[in-house]
């Protein structure tokens, strides 16, 4: 078994990395529990560093005006996801491509820092645009995360790129998502629930899905609803508040080793958290750390 699975053609991995993406962004439980480790074992690197996904939507409407058919527009997309992969196949950075519930592209890519990951987003996006079709102008709407480091934030991470779509995109991609799952409580309630819970498990994995879970509500809903009543998405907040942590904990204890802060405010990887600390202060965290001494 373990051998076929090192075996298994180009094709066959990305469609393992393709369905593991799938089921992570839609909080399949068991089959993420089934998939992860097949990748695993296939030493496949989802991640290199700092992650970003970014969700790629052909504007339909567009392709209306110019007298497209509506039943065409499933091709156009199944068109544009192919393209994703060959132009993946080619470039020399750690692109992998699935599919959403919408058919729209999402693009999984990492590099050393998110900066650098941004930009070849951004890279990738405009070498998807320069394709030509004839007789017709095929126009792209996209949204990016911030950066993570664990393959499980995908779900996170895609919330957050949905959000950054332009307003008019990410309101026809919300239709089909159902919003609360509970009712008669108050939205001002729910997010301080949520903030709470942050706060009190920010050291650990944790996930928008997981914390919706708690109390009671979708996690597409309380993304929304979490951006809207607090000015900022769920990532961000989780990141301000390990990072203020941080330097609690420098503060307190001067002896702490950078890698033991990391952990002890949920980062597995010290590069990352330093990474991070750098751009959210300005200085690197042992710089920071002897400004304290």
């Amino acid at each position: 078994m373990y051998n076929s699975l090192l075996n298994l053609s180009e094709e066959g991995k990305l469609q393992i990395v393709s369905r593991l993406i799938q089921a992570i962004i839609n909080n399949s439980y068991v089959e993420t529990k089934s998939l992860h480790p097949i990748v695993h074992r296939m030493k496949l690197s989802l991640l290199d560093g700092a992650g970003l996904l970014m969700l790629v939507s052909l504007d339909e409407d567009k392709l209306l005006a110019q007298n497209v058919p509506a039943g065409d527009i499933p091709l156009f997309k199944y068109i544009i996801y192919r393209l994703a992969i060959e132009l993946a196949e080619e470039d020399s950075a750690n692109i992998w491509i699935s599919l959403d519930q919408h058919e729209d592209v999402v693009v999984l890519l990492s590099a050393e820092t998110y900066p650098d990951a941004s930009q070849i987003a951004k890279d990738f996006l405009q070498k998807i645009q320069n394709i030509q079709f004839p007789h017709m102008e095929l126009s792209l709407s996209a949204g990016l995360s911030s950066s993570f480091e664990d393959i499980l934030m995908v779900h996170d991470a895609y919330l957050e790129a949905s959000e950054d779509m332009p307003k008019s995109q990410f309101k026809k991609m919300q239709r089909s998502i159902p919003n609360r799952q509970t009712a008669a409580e108050p939205d001002g309630n729910l997010v301080h629930k949520a903030k709470q819970y942050i706060h009190s498990h920010f050291a650990n994995p944790i996930s928008l899905a997981l914390i919706a879970e708690e109390i009671g509500v979708s996690p597409n809903y309380l993304s929304t609803l979490f951006h809207n009543e607090v000015g900022e998405s769920y990532i961000k907040y989780l990141t301000g508040i390990r990072m203020k942590n941080a330097v609690n904990y420098m503060k307190s204890n001067p002896a702490m080793k950078i890698y033991e802060i990391a952990e002890r405010v949920g980062y597995v990887n010290v590069k990352h958290f330093s990474y991070v600390f750098k751009q959210y202060y300005s200085v690197s965290p042992g710089e920071y750390q002897q400004k304290s001494l």
